[in-house]
């Protein structure tokens, strides 16, 4: 009067579970099959499943809204970032012209110095 039972992963239970009574089978059983196979759907499981699958949509809506979002902001970070390196790369050659037409200032004030 026990039965091994597999769970759905398809692992054996090396445990022995009782076997339950035919009449609680055959309930959950029909229980099961309601849903899957019933020819003609309550009203009120038609409204839950139609109220499901606007929550499932819902979820999809806000989960692309959201990376469409972050491919957005994505593209503005780089745009930002080339901008900034475009700017740090300027402003490099202004301080570097800057330095050196300060050492040729310098240079030629030591000349006149020194003369």
């Amino acid at each position: 009067d026990h039965v091994f039972i597999r769970d759905e992963a398809g692992h054996g239970d090396p445990r022995p579970e009782p076997r339950p009574t035919q009449s609680v089978q055959s309930q959950a059983l029909h229980y099961r099959n309601r849903e899957r196979f019933a020819t003609i759907k309550s009203a009120s499981l038609v409204t839950r499943q139609i109220h499901e699958h606007e929550q499932e949509n819902e979820l999809r809506e806000q989960m692309s809204g959201y990376k469409r979002m972050r491919r957005q902001h994505q593209k503005q970070l780089i745009a930002l970032e080339n901008k900034l390196k475009a700017e740090m790369d300027e402003h490099r050659l202004k301080l570097q012209k800057e330095v050196e037409t300060h050492a040729n200032n310098s240079s030629i004030e030591l000349e006149k110095l020194a003369k």
